[in-house]
């Protein structure tokens, strides 16, 4: 208990450190929508601003919630100590990154097990999404806990063979934790929605038919216990306004009278022809290489090995098949946690290409991927002679994984120097009674700054509003230009200004009058206000 306490108190310190040393964080989305959603909830606004940030307006604003209050109240004045705050997220995922290879990584010599469990815990929190979203307000790192957590509860027993026995007892408790675990990341993000299958089809590599169903069952159970708390309340909140629980996604399921009946889903970054299905990871090997599943450049060498671990395994059990047929005696199979361990990620993996290929979104491929690299390595090696076995075993692993730390190159999302303040954003020059309509892009967040006395309302402008024509979101935006009776002002960065043509469909002048930087030590005052006219 002493030596977990350390190390997780000296991995917090680290996270702290690293987040500081980064600098503040200002993200695109931060800019669009994790200042603006929580403002929307805390403020009662809901009813009030309409898609202020565009889809991403009505996205679960749970997690964002702590750092912006205390970055507009107790620690407005220290953002050092802010992002200090956010790095811990860092230190507690690698802490579990370290415990997770201890629980991977056996070895009978305990100086080998230490530097090795050392090396692969280290390589599989450094990876290009980890990195780059140390100390940011992303939450993918955030809700990877959970499910990191949540596998290190599991794979104990798992490795005593005690989940494919008896259904009673604490194997039972810890998948129906588990279960949990996994549904509250997937309340606070739905993008961690892939992972409970992948959780429940691993469960069929470890346990007999009927056991896996059973406990694949109370990991639902346990999932749905989960879920609900964490997102419900918030789901309901925004049916009410919109006859949904995730407007607007998921429309073709549950079909809002407020946009057509059909699922946004954002493609991107899905690979598009067969041999980009078959090895997208290897393009990843070289910073700035196409095509790639982010939109900055990086380079990351993990998903390439993990790709070729994963394709090593499938022709190792196939070999195994084809030796039982012909009553063979074949090589010892994985543990059974390493099967676990391999099935999760396959399908995880697999899940996340075929749904998004979003790096950001495969934190926990990357860092449990990483440890089945890493625990490959050791079985290459254990093939060594036995004189030269544990040298080698150690020098190939550690050799490894400090050249994929070294090699890798994470994303650079956006960030600046602290100032003397967290947020810094000049809203007061805002008239009474504006109507502030802010164009697609990440501009939405100023509306947490307007003074409260001004009365002012915002509406968001996007291609959502554009093609919901006929529908009630573009109805209803049309409407409340038509009868805003004051000042109406276009607020927009970046490339909003492709979208001066389309404003007519809600009534405005495709041509601005005078325009004013809005000062936001977020943007550099990237971010222009033009006012705008009604058309006649």
């Amino acid at each position: 208990m002493l030596v977990r306490t350390v190390l997780l108190s000296a991995c917090l310190i680290a996270g702290a450190l690293a987040s500081v040393s980064l600098g503040q964080d200002i993200n695109w989305d931060l800019r669009n929508y994790h200042i603006a959603n929580v403002h929307a909830l805390l403020a009662g606004r809901l009813g009030t601003d309409l898609q202020p940030a565009g889809m991403q307006s009505y996205l679960n604003p749970a997690l964002d919630i702590p750092y912006v209050v205390l970055g507009r109240g107790l620690l407005a004045e220290h953002p050092r100590l802010l992002a200090g705050l956010m790095g811990l997220f860092y230190g507690a995922l690698l802490y579990l990154a370290l415990r997770l290879a201890w629980a991977l990584l056996p070895l009978a010599e305990r100086p080998d097990r230490l530097l090795i469990a050392g090396a692969a815990g280290l390589a599989a929190a450094t990876g290009a999404a980890t990195r780059s979203e140390i100390g940011t307000t992303y939450n993918d790192l955030q809700t990877a806990l959970p499910i990191l957590g949540a596998l290190l509860l599991v794979l104990p027993p798992i490795r005593d063979g005690a989940l494919g026995g008896a259904l009673a007892g604490l194997p039972w408790r810890r998948v129906l934790a588990a279960g949990a675990l996994f549904g509250i990341a997937a309340g606070f993000k739905l993008t961690n929605l892939i992972f409970a299958p992948a959780f429940c089809l691993a469960l069929l590599l470890v346990a007999r038919p009927v056991a896996a169903v059973a406990l694949g069952a109370g990991f639902a159970l346990g999932w749905l216990i989960g879920l609900l708390p964490s997102a419900a309340w918030w789901w309901w909140l925004v049916w009410r306004h919109f006859e949904s629980p995730t407007f607007p996604l998921f429309n073709g399921l549950f079909r809002s009278s407020w946009f057509p009946a059909f699922d946004l889903y954002d493609e991107r970054f899905l690979p598009r022809t067969a041999l980009e299905w078959l090895a997208y990871p290897f393009w990843w090997i070289t910073a700035g290489a196409q095509p790639r599943p982010a939109e900055l450049p990086f380079r990351d060498a993990r998903f390439a090995l993990l790709l070729l671990a994963l394709t090593g395994l499938l022709a190792a059990l196939g070999q195994r098949v084809l030796r039982r047929r012909r009553q063979q005696p074949g090589a010892v199979w994985l543990h059974p946690d390493h099967r676990f361990l391999a099935g999760f990620v396959a399908v995880a993996y697999l899940l996340w290409l075929t749904s998004s290929a979003i790096l950001r979104y495969a934190i926990v491929i990357e860092v449990l991927g990483t440890l089945l690299v890493a625990l490959l390595a050791l079985r290459l090696a254990e093939a060594a002679p036995a004189a030269t076995r544990r040298g080698l075993r150690c020098g190939f692993v550690l050799l490894l994984c400090g050249g994929l730390i070294a090699w890798t190159q994470p994303m650079n999302w956006g960030r600046i120097a602290f100032g003397d303040k967290v947020f810094s954003v000049d809203m007061g020059w805002t008239p009474p009674g504006a109507l502030l309509v802010a164009i697609t892009g990440p501009v939405a967040y100023v509306n947490a700054f307007v003074l409260p006395d001004r009365g002012a309302r915002m509406l968001g402008f996007s291609f959502t509003t554009e093609i919901a024509q006929g529908l009630r979101l573009h109805t209803e935006s049309a409407r409340i230009v038509a009868e805003h009776p004051g000042p109406i002002f276009v607020l927009w960065a970046e490339e909003g200004q492709r979208f001066f043509p389309s404003l007519p469909k809600i009534g405005l002048a495709g041509e601005l009058g005078p325009c004013r930087r809005i000062g936001s030590n977020l943007d550099g005052g990237a971010t222009l206000a033009c006012a705008a006219t009604r058309l006649p």
